[in-house]
Protein backbone atom coordinates (compact mmCIF):
# COMPACT_ATOMS: atom_id res chain seq x y z
CA UNK A 1 0.00 0.00 0.00
CA UNK A 2 1.42 3.28 -0.85
CA UNK A 3 1.77 5.14 2.30
CA UNK A 4 1.30 9.15 1.55
CA UNK A 5 2.60 11.82 3.52
CA UNK A 6 0.91 13.30 6.21
CA UNK A 7 1.32 16.99 7.43
CA UNK A 8 0.98 16.57 11.22
CA UNK A 9 1.72 19.32 14.00
CA UNK A 10 1.93 17.18 17.17
CA UNK A 11 5.46 16.45 16.12
CA UNK A 12 8.49 17.71 14.85
CA UNK A 13 9.86 16.65 11.97
CA UNK A 14 13.15 15.67 12.15
CA UNK A 15 16.25 16.79 9.30
CA UNK A 16 17.04 13.34 8.82
CA UNK A 17 13.30 12.51 8.08
CA UNK A 18 13.26 14.53 5.53
CA UNK A 19 16.45 14.25 4.32
CA UNK A 20 15.19 10.31 4.16
CA UNK A 21 12.09 12.13 2.26
CA UNK A 22 13.91 13.59 -0.12
CA UNK A 23 16.71 10.77 -1.40
CA UNK A 24 13.35 8.44 -1.42
CA UNK A 25 12.18 10.32 -4.07
CA UNK A 26 15.14 11.41 -6.06
CA UNK A 27 15.50 15.12 -5.08
CA UNK A 28 18.16 16.69 -4.46
CA UNK A 29 19.39 21.23 -3.74
CA UNK A 30 21.81 20.29 -6.81
CA UNK A 31 18.93 18.60 -9.07
CA UNK A 32 16.75 21.64 -8.49
CA UNK A 33 18.95 23.97 -8.59
CA UNK A 34 20.82 22.59 -11.96
CA UNK A 35 16.99 22.18 -13.62
CA UNK A 36 16.29 26.01 -12.36
CA UNK A 37 19.13 27.37 -14.18
CA UNK A 38 18.76 25.62 -16.89
CA UNK A 39 15.20 26.88 -17.53
CA UNK A 40 16.30 30.40 -16.96
CA UNK A 41 19.35 29.86 -19.56
CA UNK A 42 16.83 29.60 -22.30
CA UNK A 43 14.50 32.55 -21.00
CA UNK A 44 16.82 35.10 -22.69
CA UNK A 45 16.44 39.13 -22.58
CA UNK A 46 13.48 41.47 -23.33
CA UNK A 47 14.94 42.50 -26.19
CA UNK A 48 15.46 38.70 -27.83
CA UNK A 49 12.42 39.24 -29.91
CA UNK A 50 11.35 38.35 -33.20
CA UNK A 51 8.49 39.74 -35.65
CA UNK A 52 5.59 38.81 -34.74
CA UNK A 53 6.62 37.68 -31.37
CA UNK A 54 4.61 40.55 -29.42
CA UNK A 55 0.67 40.68 -30.51
CA UNK A 56 -0.08 43.99 -31.73
CA UNK A 57 -3.74 45.04 -32.55
CA UNK A 58 -3.66 44.56 -36.05
CA UNK A 59 -5.38 47.04 -38.65
CA UNK A 60 -8.80 48.28 -38.94
CA UNK A 61 -9.94 46.08 -41.52
CA UNK A 62 -8.48 43.20 -39.56
CA UNK A 63 -10.77 40.87 -37.06
CA UNK A 64 -9.09 40.26 -34.04
CA UNK A 65 -9.57 36.95 -34.25
CA UNK A 66 -7.81 36.39 -37.42
CA UNK A 67 -5.12 38.66 -36.82
CA UNK A 68 -4.13 37.04 -33.65
CA UNK A 69 -4.03 33.29 -35.51
CA UNK A 70 -2.25 34.92 -38.27
CA UNK A 71 0.36 35.72 -35.71
CA UNK A 72 -0.26 32.12 -34.13
CA UNK A 73 0.21 30.74 -37.04
CA UNK A 74 3.22 32.93 -38.14
CA UNK A 75 5.21 31.93 -35.12
CA UNK A 76 4.35 28.14 -35.41
CA UNK A 77 5.93 28.25 -38.89
CA UNK A 78 8.86 29.66 -37.49
CA UNK A 79 9.51 27.22 -34.79
CA UNK A 80 8.62 24.13 -37.06
CA UNK A 81 10.74 25.12 -40.03
CA UNK A 82 13.84 25.91 -37.58
CA UNK A 83 13.30 22.19 -36.47
CA UNK A 84 12.67 20.97 -39.39
CA UNK A 85 15.95 22.33 -41.08
CA UNK A 86 18.28 21.66 -38.40
CA UNK A 87 16.77 17.98 -38.23
CA UNK A 88 15.30 18.12 -34.55
CA UNK A 89 12.07 16.29 -33.64
CA UNK A 90 9.12 17.86 -33.92
CA UNK A 91 6.95 18.46 -30.87
CA UNK A 92 4.72 15.98 -30.03
CA UNK A 93 2.22 14.14 -27.29
CA UNK A 94 3.89 11.12 -28.38
CA UNK A 95 5.62 9.35 -25.60
CA UNK A 96 8.48 9.55 -27.89
CA UNK A 97 8.04 13.03 -28.47
CA UNK A 98 11.28 15.19 -27.41
CA UNK A 99 11.22 16.03 -24.01
CA UNK A 100 12.60 19.65 -24.43
CA UNK A 101 13.31 22.54 -26.84
CA UNK A 102 17.33 22.82 -28.20
CA UNK A 103 18.91 24.63 -26.08
CA UNK A 104 20.52 25.79 -29.19
CA UNK A 105 17.69 27.47 -30.57
CA UNK A 106 18.95 31.10 -31.68
CA UNK A 107 17.09 34.38 -29.93
CA UNK A 108 14.06 34.76 -32.81
CA UNK A 109 12.75 30.98 -32.45
CA UNK A 110 12.80 31.58 -28.30
CA UNK A 111 11.32 35.00 -29.63
CA UNK A 112 8.63 33.00 -31.92
CA UNK A 113 7.87 30.76 -28.98
CA UNK A 114 7.10 33.03 -26.79
CA UNK A 115 4.54 35.16 -29.24
CA UNK A 116 3.33 31.99 -29.88
CA UNK A 117 2.02 31.29 -26.41
CA UNK A 118 1.36 34.65 -26.15
CA UNK A 119 -0.63 34.83 -28.98
CA UNK A 120 -2.29 31.65 -28.18
CA UNK A 121 -3.68 33.03 -24.73
CA UNK A 122 -4.97 36.14 -26.50
CA UNK A 123 -6.67 33.56 -29.06
CA UNK A 124 -8.67 31.44 -26.20
CA UNK A 125 -9.97 35.11 -24.40
CA UNK A 126 -11.52 36.22 -27.89
CA UNK A 127 -12.94 32.92 -28.73
CA UNK A 128 -14.22 32.90 -25.24
CA UNK A 129 -15.47 36.36 -25.27
CA UNK A 130 -15.21 38.61 -21.80
CA UNK A 131 -17.99 36.75 -19.58
CA UNK A 132 -16.71 33.22 -20.32
CA UNK A 133 -13.29 34.62 -20.03
CA UNK A 134 -14.02 35.46 -16.05
CA UNK A 135 -15.99 32.12 -15.89
CA UNK A 136 -13.25 30.13 -17.57
CA UNK A 137 -10.33 32.07 -15.10
CA UNK A 138 -12.09 31.27 -12.52
CA UNK A 139 -12.69 27.79 -13.03
CA UNK A 140 -8.43 27.74 -13.98
CA UNK A 141 -7.49 29.15 -10.94
CA UNK A 142 -9.50 26.36 -8.95
CA UNK A 143 -8.83 23.49 -11.34
CA UNK A 144 -4.73 24.25 -10.80
CA UNK A 145 -4.89 23.14 -7.50
CA UNK A 146 -6.32 19.73 -8.70
CA UNK A 147 -4.16 19.63 -11.48
CA UNK A 148 -1.03 19.81 -8.82
CA UNK A 149 -2.89 17.45 -6.41
CA UNK A 150 -3.14 14.57 -8.96
CA UNK A 151 0.53 15.71 -10.06
CA UNK A 152 1.59 15.00 -6.17
CA UNK A 153 -0.74 11.66 -6.46
CA UNK A 154 1.54 10.65 -9.80
CA UNK A 155 4.62 11.36 -8.51
CA UNK A 156 4.40 10.29 -4.80
CA UNK A 157 2.93 6.80 -5.85
CA UNK A 158 5.28 6.49 -8.50
CA UNK A 159 2.20 5.57 -11.01
CA UNK A 160 4.34 6.63 -13.94
CA UNK A 161 7.12 3.95 -13.62
CA UNK A 162 4.21 1.50 -13.08
CA UNK A 163 3.38 2.10 -16.88
CA UNK A 164 5.58 0.16 -19.51
CA UNK A 165 7.16 2.52 -21.91
CA UNK A 166 5.70 0.76 -24.32
CA UNK A 167 2.78 -0.53 -25.36
CA UNK A 168 -0.53 -0.45 -22.85
CA UNK A 169 -1.20 -1.33 -19.72
CA UNK A 170 -4.97 -2.01 -18.06
CA UNK A 171 -6.08 0.49 -15.20
CA UNK A 172 -6.34 -2.79 -12.82
CA UNK A 173 -2.87 -4.04 -13.33
CA UNK A 174 -1.29 -0.81 -12.36
CA UNK A 175 -3.70 -0.70 -9.38
CA UNK A 176 -2.45 -4.22 -8.27
CA UNK A 177 0.82 -3.22 -9.00
CA UNK A 178 1.30 0.17 -6.15
CA UNK A 179 -1.45 -2.06 -3.81
CA UNK A 180 -4.15 1.26 -4.81
CA UNK A 181 -7.77 1.46 -4.89
CA UNK A 182 -8.58 0.67 -8.67
CA UNK A 183 -11.45 3.22 -8.46
CA UNK A 184 -9.10 6.26 -7.15
CA UNK A 185 -6.54 5.14 -9.34
CA UNK A 186 -9.01 5.45 -12.34
CA UNK A 187 -10.11 8.50 -11.05
CA UNK A 188 -6.54 10.24 -10.86
CA UNK A 189 -5.67 8.88 -14.47
CA UNK A 190 -8.75 10.76 -16.12
CA UNK A 191 -8.05 13.78 -14.48
CA UNK A 192 -4.09 13.26 -15.77
CA UNK A 193 -5.50 12.89 -19.29
CA UNK A 194 -7.15 16.39 -19.11
CA UNK A 195 -3.59 17.77 -19.00
CA UNK A 196 -1.90 15.61 -21.75
CA UNK A 197 -0.50 13.84 -18.69
CA UNK A 198 -1.37 9.82 -20.23
CA UNK A 199 -3.74 9.07 -22.89
CA UNK A 200 -6.70 6.12 -23.14
CA UNK A 201 -5.87 5.08 -25.98
CA UNK A 202 -8.68 1.87 -25.30
CA UNK A 203 -10.83 2.18 -22.28
CA UNK A 204 -9.52 0.63 -19.07
CA UNK A 205 -6.12 1.21 -20.36
CA UNK A 206 -3.20 3.46 -20.20
CA UNK A 207 0.12 4.21 -21.87
CA UNK A 208 2.27 7.18 -21.82
CA UNK A 209 3.15 10.39 -23.66
CA UNK A 210 5.56 12.60 -23.65
CA UNK A 211 5.02 14.22 -20.63
CA UNK A 212 4.40 11.40 -18.03
CA UNK A 213 7.34 9.38 -19.62
CA UNK A 214 9.54 12.21 -17.73
CA UNK A 215 8.30 11.27 -14.53
CA UNK A 216 8.95 7.64 -14.94
CA UNK A 217 12.39 8.27 -15.26
CA UNK A 218 14.33 8.41 -11.76
CA UNK A 219 17.20 10.35 -12.66
CA UNK A 220 15.46 12.78 -14.75
CA UNK A 221 16.03 16.64 -13.00
CA UNK A 222 12.44 17.50 -13.46
CA UNK A 223 11.26 14.73 -11.43
CA UNK A 224 13.30 16.16 -9.02
CA UNK A 225 11.66 20.07 -9.24
CA UNK A 226 8.28 18.25 -9.55
CA UNK A 227 8.63 16.28 -6.58
CA UNK A 228 9.76 19.54 -4.25
CA UNK A 229 6.98 21.65 -6.18
CA UNK A 230 4.13 19.23 -5.16
CA UNK A 231 5.50 17.85 -2.21
CA UNK A 232 6.41 20.60 -0.26
CA UNK A 233 5.54 24.20 -1.98
CA UNK A 234 2.49 22.43 -2.35
CA UNK A 235 1.03 21.95 1.32
CA UNK A 236 3.23 24.72 2.17
CA UNK A 237 1.57 27.47 0.34
CA UNK A 238 -1.87 26.37 1.39
CA UNK A 239 -0.87 27.18 4.98
CA UNK A 240 0.00 31.25 4.24
CA UNK A 241 -3.28 32.27 6.04
CA UNK A 242 -2.38 29.93 9.15
CA UNK A 243 1.14 31.50 9.41
CA UNK A 244 -0.36 35.51 8.94
CA UNK A 245 -2.22 34.61 12.11
CA UNK A 246 -0.42 33.15 14.34
CA UNK A 247 3.06 35.21 13.38
CA UNK A 248 2.34 37.81 11.13
CA UNK A 249 1.94 40.63 13.68
CA UNK A 250 4.99 39.49 15.36
CA UNK A 251 9.21 39.06 14.26
CA UNK A 252 8.70 35.60 14.21
CA UNK A 253 7.45 35.77 11.21
CA UNK A 254 10.67 35.98 9.67
CA UNK A 255 11.40 32.12 10.79
CA UNK A 256 7.85 31.18 10.78
CA UNK A 257 7.34 30.86 7.21
CA UNK A 258 3.85 28.76 5.61
CA UNK A 259 6.49 25.84 5.06
CA UNK A 260 7.37 25.95 9.07
CA UNK A 261 3.72 25.77 10.00
CA UNK A 262 2.95 22.97 7.39
CA UNK A 263 5.43 20.99 8.08
CA UNK A 264 5.90 21.81 12.03
CA UNK A 265 9.66 22.53 11.85
CA UNK A 266 12.32 25.48 12.02
CA UNK A 267 14.19 23.62 9.64
CA UNK A 268 14.13 25.34 6.13
CA UNK A 269 12.54 23.79 2.81
CA UNK A 270 15.80 22.75 1.24
CA UNK A 271 17.84 21.12 4.43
Amino acid sequence: MVKFFRYECGREVSQSKISQLNKQKGWSREQFYQESNSSNENIGTPTEKASGADVPMGDSNTAPLEHIASIVIGNASLVTEYLREEHYAQPSFSSNGPPKFPSTEPANVLAARRGLITAARQLQFLALGPTEALQWNLFFFSNKALNTATLRWLYHSDLPAAVPTHGVVSFGDVAAKLDVSQRVLIRVIRHAITNNTFPEPTPGYVTHTSLSLLLAQPGNPIRGVVGHQTEVIFPAVSRMVEAHEEYGSSDEIAIHVPFNVAFCTHLRALD
